[in-house]
């Protein structure tokens, strides 16, 4: 009960330094918010916790109320977050679960209380059935509105990914791999309540201990460390590569750049590219290479995009491994040392770009070179 109670306090001063840091990023405001919400109703669920076992038998079975609000909650975080349009009907996927659990919320407490401690002798055969009817089209429903969020949350992830390939050359703002993995670890808590609550029902445990209280840390720490440290993109990432398929094809329409128009574009950008040494520079976004060239950002993401067929990232990295293989067959630097000369910052990186361009590894491709032996020799 400590660990609990500690846990309420903790998530409840996380939504509060949330809903705090909403002032000092208003561009971020909305997602912050969802955010300080998911806390809230972290909180919330455990307050109604604390309240069942401290044998108040009108709140039992009330703390599970909340759940079909959490995925809700992120899918709209990650919404605003990356540019999408929130919808009012997203809150009937949590309305509709809560809904079915009202016939068992409606029971005498102190009946609730004795189906959820498993202790059925006295419960009337019409009370138990309303409540396990009631129970059971609670947790479906549920299950279905996590999935059915868990897949929006992929795809909307899918396409954020692609999306800051078209922005910057490596990871930058805008990277939410700390938020997938955090999703991940609320669909492996729902998974195991949901395993444990089965298991109960056949006179079983899954969940001993304070395992329960372990995933609640791990979810109220993660989601406020990620909502305190989050880089939202820049204003000038909406404008140049905006989040929908559709909005980029109207901006590239309103642009009224011709073909010919961005052919001389790319000649500009190859140009500035081989003068500056641009691609060397790990942080590379679209808004450097479009200042270097005098050009907006969005005509430089258009004219790849059309013209070429592949992203900013993309673009970044052939100049890239074009570099590190005069590297390779004329020098007798070390794979790392290449990496970090044409502007990767991790060998891994650098491997499984060059091995996507090239169809080998550094080191396989070296070894077809002049000096290849003796590179790899040493």
């Amino acid at each position: 009960m400590t660990i609990t109670a500690a846990l309420c306090g903790f998530a409840l001063a996380f939504a509060l330094a949330l809903t705090a840091r909403m002032r000092d990023q208003p561009r971020a405001a909305g997602a912050l918010g969802a955010l300080a919400l998911f806390e809230g109703f972290l909180a919330l669920m455990l307050v109604l916790e604390l309240a069942q076992r401290g044998d108040m038998a009108a709140l039992a079975g009330a703390e599970a109320l909340p759940l079909p609000l959490l995925p809700v909650l992120l899918w709209r975080h990650l919404e605003r977050l990356t540019g999408g349009a929130t919808s009012q009907r997203d809150w009937l996927w949590a309305a509709v679960p809560a809904a079915l659990l009202l016939p068992f919320l409606c029971l005498p407490g102190g009946v609730r209380a004795e189906l959820l401690t498993g202790a059925v002798r006295d419960v009337h055969a019409m009370h138990l059935l309303l409540a396990l009817g009631s129970v059971v089209a609670f947790w479906l429903a549920c299950l279905v509105v996590h999935l059915a969020m868990g897949w929006r949350i992929a795809v909307r992830l899918a396409a954020h990914r692609q999306r800051l390939r078209a922005l910057y050359a490596a990871e930058g703002p805008g990277s939410l791999r700390a938020f997938a993995a955090l999703v991940g670890g609320v669909a492996l808590a729902l998974g195991l309540q949901l395993a444990d609550l089965v298991a109960s029902g056949l006179g079983g445990e899954i969940l001993r201990g304070a395992a329960i209280e372990v995933f609640l840390a791990f979810v109220i720490f993660g989601f406020a460390a990620h909502g305190l440290l989050l880089r939202p993109l820049p204003e000038w990432a909406q404008e140049a590569v905006p989040q929908a398929a559709s909005a980029r094809r109207a901006a590239y329409a309103r642009s009224g750049l011709t073909d010919a128009d961005l052919e001389r574009l790319l000649t500009r950008l190859d140009q500035v590219m081989a003068d500056t040494r641009l691609w060397a520079e790990p942080a590379l976004s679209l808004k450097d290479l479009a200042d270097a060239a005098g050009m907006k950002p969005g005509y430089v993401s258009q004219a790849l995009n059309q013209r070429r067929g592949v992203s900013f990232f993309d673009y970044v990295n052939g100049w890239r491994i074009d570099a590190a293989c005069r590297l390779l067959a004329e020098t007798d630097m070390n794979v790392l040392d290449v990496a970090l000369a044409v502007g990767f910052n991790a060998k891994s990186t650098f491997n499984t770009a060059f091995r996507r361009l090239r169809g080998v590894t550094p080191s396989a491709w070296r070894a077809t070179g002049p000096i290849g032996p003796v590179a790899t020799a040493r």
